[in-house]
């Protein structure tokens, strides 16, 4: 199947007027869910009745200053769930109203948070502090993702350790102002096939979103004088890269099926 990930114009489209009226009749529901030994706190949209809803599913995670309450006051959960979307955020473990719980293995948690919740077609949403979890996914079951949109995550030091990439110009091919960040040898990760949106601020520029960017199914956005929290500084622009995103991961998901 032919999908170019790199030439996918996730600026192409503006958020339709109807899903913007949407939006503010979507009900959040809030909760607290046993997953592993966590008492995890969630808030959970449903695309509405007259929606077209969609397979592909959100998860939400957040930075170590941040909780799902982030998400909800943003508008992003509202927002996702008016284009169609099952959309979940949580408090990860020990944040927010989340119980510390012990988590041994941050990839299995996550296994178990789109279980519990029944996310068949899962996109994780994952700034900061949650590259932690997110990361680990990626690499151990990555397979299982629908789509990822790291925004300047931690925890990238896992893609350091995979093996070399032979490609002595890769490093090129990326967004120019990322390459100087690198510096070979870069890791081979021409195997994780995951669309991947890769966002940042301009002022924000990092190791982890140049390494991001070598990922062979993603797009780098960077958000105009954004800072490391970008999708603050400009949420109406974070919102059309999601739509215009997770519309081509549901495009993708259903030529495949």
């Amino acid at each position: 199947m032919s999908f170019s990930w790199k030439t996918v114009d996730l600026k192409g489209k503006e958020i339709p007027e109807e899903i913007r009226l949407k939006k503010d009749c979507v009900e959040i529901n809030c909760g607290f869910k046993l997953i592993q030994n966590a008492q995890v706190y969630y808030k959970e949209a449903l695309p509405p009745a007259d929606s077209i809803k969609s397979n592909v599913s959100v998860l939400l995670l957040h930075g170590q200053r941040f909780s799902s309450k982030t998400w909800a006051e943003l508008g992003s959960i509202k927002y996702l769930a008016a284009m169609g979307f099952l959309t979940i955020a949580i408090d990860l473990p020990g944040y927010g109203e989340s119980t510390a719980g012990k988590i041994d293995d941050k990839s299995e948690f996550l296994h178990s948070v789109f279980q519990t919740f029944e996310m068949d077609l899962p996109v994780v949403v994952s700034p900061s502090m949650s590259g932690q979890y997110a990361l680990q996914y990626l690499l151990l079951k990555g397979s299982f993702l629908a789509g990822y949109v790291p925004v300047a995550p931690v925890g990238y030091e896992v893609l350091e350790r995979l093996p070399v990439c032979k490609d002595k110009y890769i490093i090129s091919s990326i967004y120019e102002p990322l390459q100087k960040l690198l510096y070979d040898p870069v890791p081979d990760l021409k195997d994780i096939e995951t669309p991947t949106m890769v966002v940042f601020g301009e002022k924000d520029r990092s190791r982890s979103s140049a390494l991001l960017s070598l990922l062979p199914n993603s797009q780098c956005q960077e958000i105009p004088n954004g800072s490391h929290p970008a999708y603050l500084d400009n949420p109406e622009l974070w919102h059309q890269l999601l739509y215009n995103f997770l519309n081509a991961v549901a495009e993708f998901q259903a030529k495949k099926s």
